[in-house]
């Protein structure tokens, strides 16, 4: 009986000893001080660096045309990319003030175009006017399709035409029996303008293609 006793009182001892031990190594663990957490380096996109220089000054609240340097740029990959340009940017909501405010009247304003002509741009002004490409009930409809045509004043078939989508703005240029082309293209978040010549090498097909 009294080995039964020593042997319960032992056990007891040992199970108080223990639950000392685990208290004291919990509260050891909890003395210890976490590792701060390196928070990972956030790698910032490249910036589509871009700088201009002024093309076309602007007269009669024209919008102005820019040269664009750009970066990197690469058209896209279903654009049918010429050998030889140059891009182009101007302000996109001048422009559309501007060519929405342009009545139908016949050659009631003007418009000042960049032309890349034989590797060098060249200013050209045109008179502009709306044209009628729809009648009124599919105009209602499709209120941001709007076209316009615009003539050379000391040579009337050298001519512009201008397509607007709502979204983009395209111009073809015929000038001196040439056409040329001012071309919307996306790159990097941005829109700009290639302008380029329709006889570009990229273009010019071999007899045996034609």
């Amino acid at each position: 009986m009294k080995m039964k006793f020593l042997a319960s009182l032992g056990m007891v001892f040992l199970l108080i000893g223990t639950g000392q031990d685990a208290w004291a190594l919990k509260k050891k663990k909890r003395r210890v001080k976490p590792k701060p957490v390196q928070p990972k380096p956030i790698v910032k996109p490249q910036p589509n660096t871009m700088n201009t220089l002024l093309l076309c000054s602007n007269t009669e609240g024209i919008p102005f045309w820019r040269l664009a340097l750009v970066k990197g740029f690469q058209f896209p990959a279903k654009f049918q990319a010429p050998a030889d340009y140059r891009l182009t940017t101007f302000n996109e909501a001048e422009m559309k003030l501007f060519l929405d405010s342009t009545p139908y009247a016949p050659l009631s304003r003007k418009i000042i175009l960049p032309l890349y002509i034989d590797k060098a741009f060249s200013c050209k002004e045109f008179n502009l006017s709306r044209t009628e490409t729809m009648d009124s009930v599919l105009q209602a409809k499709y209120p941001e399709l709007k076209s316009f045509k615009a003539f050379d004043k000391n040579n009337s078939l050298n001519t512009v035409r201008i397509d607007c989508d709502g979204q983009q703005t395209r111009f073809m240029i015929t000038y001196n029996g040439k056409i040329y082309y001012i071309e919307p293209v996306a790159f990097s978040g941005r829109t700009y303008y290639a302008c380029y010549a329709k006889d570009d090498p990229n273009f010019i097909k071999n007899n045996f293609e034609r």
